[in-house]
């Protein structure tokens, strides 16, 4: 099982896999959100601000689904929440799971929401944008030269928590620790009430 690599960073999401570079410095600066499986952190890497959400060990899971998430192929698309890598933190009791991503100073739809009022194209532009990613998530996408196979991904946890609002007001799904993989021809698993 590929997370018996995990003590060190995994290779970033590029054509060309870089080598395993050890754990990154990165500054936690300050919690954005917190959810059912970890919380949400703005931090700083070299010169640039990223989003790190930490997993406790209890919800080790959940951290894995999502890197495995992102780490399907075709998963680099504007509509979906950018994938920067993974880390684990600490040993033990004391492990911490990281998922590090690019950072949306806008923070989620739902928050936004609660203190802007959104213009007419504004809202176009983000229903759109929420749409495209979904049909993106659900779509079943064969192999080609130069990616591999993407499966149909179902969310199971879309709502306005989980949509983060970039600075030209598209939107991108974020959060697939309650996602499911269709893989062809295996049972896809409990989805009702889903």
């Amino acid at each position: 099982f590929f997370l018996m690599q995990v003590p060190t960073l995994e290779p970033l999401p590029l054509p060309q896999p870089s080598p395993n570079l050890g754990l990154r410095p990165i500054q936690l600066i300050e919690i954005k959100a917190r959810g059912r499986f970890g919380a949400v952190w703005k931090a700083q890497y070299k010169n640039d601000i990223i989003a790190v959400k930490v997993f406790p060990i209890q919800d080790k899971q959940s951290w894995q689904t999502e890197q495995e998430i992102f780490k399907l192929a075709h998963m680099d698309h504007e509509d979906i929440l950018h994938f920067i890598g993974v880390e684990k933190r600490g040993d033990n009791l004391q492990a911490e799971f990281w998922l590090i991503t690019a950072y949306h100073e806008k923070g989620s739809l739902c928050d936004y929401l609660k203190a802007n009022v959104v213009t007419w194209p504004e809202m176009c532009r983000i229903a759109e944008s929420m749409a495209r990613g979904l049909m993106h998530l659900h779509e079943e996408i064969p192999a080609n030269k130069a990616d591999g196979y993407k499966p149909a991904v179902a969310h199971r946890d879309f709502k306005s928590k989980n949509v983060l609002l970039k600075a030209d007001m598209s939107a991108c799904i974020a959060d697939f620790g309650l996602a499911l993989i269709f893989h062809p021809g295996k049972p896809c698993g409990d989805t009702h009430g889903q």
